[in-house]
């Protein structure tokens, strides 16, 4: 599997654009779900589409800090911060962690 790394590889030769595809409420541009050809048979819905109370988490997962620019703060509270994306699909690590529901 590759990784992108917008740090790295950004304006070089090496560069590629991320394979994923983000899709946009036309109204309020609301981020609603990702589709990646990774995993071409799911669909990642993003928290702020779903409607439907969600469990309280009791870490935060941030992802990509290699890209955050300097004066982006990571949010409060307890999380675990990782420079890329992990091995496992959104789906992996939900089974992982037991939080996923058929």
């Amino acid at each position: 599997m590759r990784k992108y790394n917008a740090i790295k590889s950004r304006g070089t030769p090496e560069e590629e654009k991320c394979s994923s595809e983000r899709n946009f409420c036309g109204t309020c541009s609301t981020m609603l779900w990702l589709w990646d050809k990774q995993w071409p048979e799911l669909i990642h819905p993003f928290a702020s589409a779903i409607d439907t109370e969600l469990p309280v988490v009791d870490e935060m997962v941030c992802v990509m800090g290699n890209s955050k620019p300097a004066w982006v703060r990571l949010p409060e509270g307890k999380k675990s911060v990782h420079e890329v994306y992990g091995e496992d699909s959104i789906e992996g690590w939900h089974k992982k962690k037991g939080l996923w529901v058929e």
